[in-house]
């Protein structure tokens, strides 16, 4: 049985807003320093950092397939890395009040072969993420 997640609008919306917002730390030290297109340049970056986290949301593709979580990104390089379900060792998720509200959230999955940060899942898909990580090492258990 193969199951394709993807990235909702709303929560790749939210992801943009935290990258627009970490730009906004050196528009107001310019805004500080009384340089006048301080709020221009900040307002490109933040319309910049809007279109490319929804565009590379779209570009994401998560499986579940066989035994394997297998997460694909990447517009003119594509990347994949494919993750057998029995050596995930750790998944973890981080949700902001928005995200709370939207039910999206920060996925951090923890393997023996590294990381990935997947930002802006569906909580129902978290939980399918995690119920099929939990089946795959009960069978290898019993």
């Amino acid at each position: 049985m193969k199951i394709k997640i993807r990235i909702p609008f709303v929560g790749a919306a939210i992801s943009a807003f935290w990258v627009a917002l970490a730009g906004a730390l050196p528009a107001a030290i310019f805004w500080n320093l009384n340089y006048k297109g301080a709020f221009q340049i900040y307002f490109v970056f933040a319309v910049v950092a809007l279109f490319y986290m929804l565009l590379r949301a779209k570009t994401y593709g998560i499986f579940l397939e066989n035994g394997f979580l297998t997460v694909r990104r990447g517009l003119l390089i594509i990347t994949r890395r494919t993750f057998p379900l029995n050596h995930i060792t750790a998944l973890r998720t981080l949700q902001t009040p928005a995200q709370r509200a939207t039910r999206t959230c920060f996925l951090l999955l923890h393997s023996a072969s590294g990381s990935v940060l997947i930002a802006g899942l569906s909580t129902e898909d978290v939980k399918r993420i995690e119920s099929a990580v939990q089946a795959e090492k009960g069978r290898e258990n019993g």
